[in-house]
């Protein structure tokens, strides 16, 4: 059986902290106009934090430094303007925190648990 590469795992998940920021504004677009403020507003506040929290988080636990995993999120939020959006800036900055803290609990999570192996690795030594 094939291993992924984890090159290709941090790639899609990169593009699963991208593509929303690409795809769902040109589908706002089609609804009238009451719809579409309301969409925008669905869209861009509950899906920064939530894709800046996940998207890192996932990341930085499958192996990806921590420092590497925050920014993505980030970038789809920097995409908006291209669509004629006007994100805020305390959004961007929330979702910039709570992507820099995804990231680093994902790492410390991923740190913990390789820890933990190796001290089971070590007992299992010992008893044989």
């Amino acid at each position: 059986m094939s291993r992924q590469v984890p090159a290709f795992r941090y790639a899609l998940l990169a593009a699963a902290g991208i593509l929303p920021f690409l795809a769902l504004p040109p589908l706002c677009a089609l609804l009238p106009a009451p719809a579409l403020q309301a969409a925008t507003f669905a869209f861009v506040y509950p899906l920064c934090p939530a894709l800046s929290a996940l998207v890192p988080f996932r990341m930085a636990r499958r192996g990806a430094p921590p420092i590497l995993a925050w920014p993505w999120p980030l970038l789809g939020y920097l995409l908006l303007p291209l669509h004629g959006m006007r994100p805020e800036l305390a959004v961007g900055l929330l979702s910039a925190l709570v992507a820099i803290a995804g990231a680093t609990l994902g790492g410390e999570l991923r740190a913990r648990d390789e820890r933990r192996s190796a001290r089971r690795a070590k007992r299992r030594k010992k008893k044989r």
